[in-house]
């Protein structure tokens, strides 16, 4: 399904200001700095959304995976200009309703802000497709490293996993944020071995 060409706009508009205002609110945070910066979220003028360049400025790579459970592909890109990772989750949204649901998932996903959640580094609208772009995670999934090992976690790894992975159910509770959907596919390990929570 296309849907019109204003909404598409307005949900670009929508999209750069939340992931903006946030990542202001984040930059004001580590400065120490008690004023926050409110307008990132004030309206833009079409011109300034771009998304033929947000688009072309992400080199995709591999598909990490095809779900039907997410309605799209998860792609492995790369941003051109800073050589950052990212997980690529490309969404054909069916209707209005679908893409404002997402919408929801993407404002709390830029609001988080918690070293065990993985973070939202954009987000976007283009050619029918709901791009969410987070924190790539290069170790994989938990299931599926137990999968790639042909055995479960031990002991002390599942220690370590579930220790960060409360530690970032505590943040979203306190928040009054509910996961509703925990589940090794979802705990990510970065190259470095932490444990991240997705979606």
């Amino acid at each position: 399904m296309c849907l019109p060409l204003k909404l598409c706009l307005t949900v670009n508009i929508y999209l750069r200001n939340t992931v903006k205002h946030y990542k202001s609110l984040r930059l004001d945070s580590k400065r120490h700095s008690t004023s926050e910066d409110d307008s990132a979220r004030t309206s833009e003028d079409e011109s300034s959304v771009n998304v033929g360049y947000m688009v072309s400025s992400y080199e995709q790579a591999i598909v990490l995976f095809n779900n039907a459970m997410v309605s799209g592909a998860i792609k492995r890109a790369q941003n051109k200009e800073t050589g950052i990772m990212a997980a690529a989750k490309v969404i054909d949204t069916k209707s209005e309703d679908e893409l404002e649901d997402y919408m929801v998932e993407i404002d709390i996903l830029a609001s988080c802000d918690h070293p065990n959640i993985v973070k939202l580094l954009d987000a976007f609208y283009y050619e029918n497709n709901l791009w969410i772009l987070i924190e790539f995670c290069a170790g994989g999934a938990v299931d599926a490293v137990m999968l790639e090992l042909e055995r479960p976690l031990t002991e002390p790894q599942i220690r370590v996993v579930c220790k960060q992975t409360l530690e970032a159910l505590v943040y979203l509770h306190e928040n009054k944020i509910i996961h509703r959907d925990l589940k090794a596919g979802n705990i990510l390990f970065t190259i470095d071995g932490d444990v991240k929570l997705g979606e």
